[in-house]
């Protein structure tokens, strides 16, 4: 989802959205987990030296165990995509969901040269560190759909 409200944001190099990812894939994934993959295939392409010896983490459930993002119903594999595309492929194919991003105006992330975001649902009055969108369902899912 696009945040009309503030138009320049659209196509401002400093809109992370903007940002085109070489290649990103997921197989057979959750929306939740497909959306952690991408933070994490955003922080690898613009900080490759920092993941030389790999990575850890992992993905939390969200708000709402009724949204079905659990469920593994995501494939996608893409090139020269920006943030943008790929989001709203992982939502289309999901099938319950939207994302928001809520940009700071004027204001950086921390160590990076990218618009600060804050939470949609829970506005914050601090930025918070690192990319963020919010996914939202709409309507409830069962494991079965």
């Amino acid at each position: 989802m696009t945040n009309h409200r503030h138009r320049s944001n659209l196509s401002d190099p400093k809109n992370f959205l903007n940002l085109r990812i070489p290649e990103f894939k997921a197989e057979r994934e959750s929306l939740l987990v497909a959306s952690g993959q991408l933070k994490l295939t955003i922080k690898m392409h613009l900080h490759p030296e920092r993941y030389t010896h790999g990575y850890g983490g992992g993905t939390g459930y969200g708000l709402d165990p009724t949204s079905g993002f659990d469920i593994p119903n995501i494939t996608l594999d893409s090139q020269y995509l920006s943030i943008r595309e790929i989001l709203n492929r992982l939502i289309l194919i999901n099938g319950n969901a939207l994302w928001v991003v809520n940009f700071i105006p004027g204001l950086l992330l921390q160590d990076e040269d990218f618009l600060a975001q804050t939470y949609y649902l829970f506005p914050a009055r601090e930025a918070i560190r690192g990319f963020y969108w919010d996914l939202i369902p709409l309507g409830k899912k069962k494991k079965s759909q």
